[in-house]
């Protein structure tokens, strides 16, 4: 918000561009090790091997610091032909070495995430990722406030010293783990096995952050290269806005991995299928109606927040409304698939969607530009939903999600309904307009839930008590 009214759409896009190129890079440095160290240091706890976990942390953190190093000096030394050759403009030059800079930062801030993570101190993983934002933001502001040209460097700046600060705050909480930091020597014969085992869930992990990264980003690098700047600036707008929504199932997702990886150790299966079965029904309750309003009023939500010049990307925004609701599902189904132990699987999946989201991108981006790119992943987040859900009932007897889609498309047409009826009846300033039947929407879908009794306000609150306090489990 503060961005989009600072800087042009054309320097936003220019941003965004390199940052996406920052972000495929990102993924080769990682290679799926931050997953598979959360999930070996949950189960090392479990079993107390603590020289195994503090040799987990060793080795992922070597591989992930050896491979930030050699991404960051090449992208450094390769920044003016990116420029040149990809982004077509040599502005773009100061652009890729600032954020190539950053690149070490992420991934030292990712690795106390995973660590915090694989602890399930989800209120240190739940800070840090509120912070890897907010003081993106700050910076900014404080930025702005001082008088810092307002152009493409403006978030390249905040960007380095916002994750700066970020690791300097949260490293310290990393002594409050130093008891399970045993350095008892392992046999030479079980770090090879450990290596192995560490290795072989982080490939597979790999290529699902792959198939989520092509997904999530690969249109941003066709719109570069097929479309003007100022449309990836307008995209990178829309996109981030509707992805906001699937923040709730992701932070869920993040508390609910290491805690299915722990129950499937102990065999303990019942417990898994009743969180998943839950997670299901007050997901979807929840997001539902956030998602509708978006697809209700994308113009007027683009103008105030951002500004006149970013309404051409409302249809994009009223498309993406409805794939973030099959995204929050399948984000789910991928955690507990994965924290099973059958990484294989979701590889799969998110590989066929991925390579169905490229296919797709050529054909509609060069045609449709950002309408055609939100066509793409919606379509995407649809085929991962339904792959997602039809091999976790192979693995666990979740509900069918055949009957909470169909409850919640029923609720979902309530508010839909309600509020176009309202605004046909109502004659008033859009925005006042707008807050009264989204107001009384609101109530009539909540009203309309409990009348279905989709919401038990016991079975809600059990539920709250298994995600905050594990010995409810």
């Amino acid at each position: 918000l503060v961005l989009a009214r600072s800087i042009t759409p054309t320097e936003m896009g220019l941003f965004y561009s390199v940052f996406t190129l920052i972000t495929f890079v990102m993924l080769f440095v990682n290679i799926g090790t931050n997953p598979s160290l959360t999930k070996h240091i949950s189960e090392f706890k479990a079993k107390k091997q603590y020289n195994k976990l503090f040799f987990s942390i060793k080795f992922v953190a070597t591989i992930k610091l050896t491979l930030a190093l050699i991404a960051s000096i090449s992208l450094w030394s390769f920044s003016t032909w990116l420029a040149i050759n990809f982004f077509k403009t040599p502005v773009a030059i100061p652009v890729i070495k600032i954020l190539s800079v950053s690149l070490i930062l992420i991934v030292l801030v990712g690795l106390l995430g995973a660590i915090f993570q694989g602890f399930q101190s989800m209120l240190n993983l739940a800070l840090i990722l509120m912070s890897e934002n907010l003081f993106f933001l700050v910076m900014l502001i404080m930025f702005i406030y001082l008088g810092f040209t307002k152009n493409h460097l403006l978030p390249s700046f905040a960007f380095l010293f916002g994750w700066a600060v970020t690791l300097i705050l949260f490293t310290p909480l990393l002594f409050k783990y130093k008891k399970y930091f045993i350095k008892n020597q392992l046999k030479q014969a079980e770090k090879k096995v450990l290596s192995k085992q560490l290795s072989f869930f982080a490939f597979a992990s790999f290529f699902i952050s792959l198939g989520n990264l092509v997904i999530g980003y690969i249109d941003t690098m066709i719109l570069t290269y097929f479309r003007p700047l100022s449309e990836v600036g307008i995209y990178n707008v829309v996109l981030p806005t509707v992805i906001i929504i699937g923040f709730f199932s992701r932070s869920i997702s993040q508390v609910f991995f290491p805690m299915v990886s722990e129950l499937w150790a102990k065999n303990l299966k019942v417990k898994i299928v009743e969180g998943v079965n839950l997670l299901h029904k007050y997901t979807l309750i929840t997001v539902i109606p956030i998602s509708m309003v978006l697809f209700l009023y994308p113009g007027l939500i683009l103008n105030l927040l951002f500004g006149v010049e970013y309404i051409p990307g409302a249809f994009a925004m009223r498309i993406l409304s409805v794939g973030i609701i099959f995204f929050t599902v399948g984000m789910i189904d991928q955690s507990v698939i994965s924290g099973i132990g059958k990484p294989k699987v979701v590889t799969n999946i998110l590989l066929v969607a991925a390579a169905f989201n490229i296919i797709t991108n050529f054909i509609f981006i060069p045609k449709w530009g950002i309408n055609g790119a939100a066509i793409t992943t919606t379509l995407s987040y649809i085929l991962i939903a339904l792959l997602t859900s039809i091999y976790l009932r192979k693995f666990i007897k979740a509900r069918s999600h055949i009957a909470i889609w169909l409850e919640s498309l029923f609720v979902a047409l309530v508010f839909v309904i309600s509020v176009y009826v309202l605004k046909y009846l109502l004659n008033l300033n859009p925005y006042i307009e707008a807050i009264i039947c989204l107001s009384i929407g609101g109530i009539i879908y909540l009203f309309t839930c409990y009348l279905m009794k989709m919401i038990n306000f016991k079975e809600l609150k059990g539920f709250i008590l298994i995600i905050l306090k594990k010995k409810n489990l």
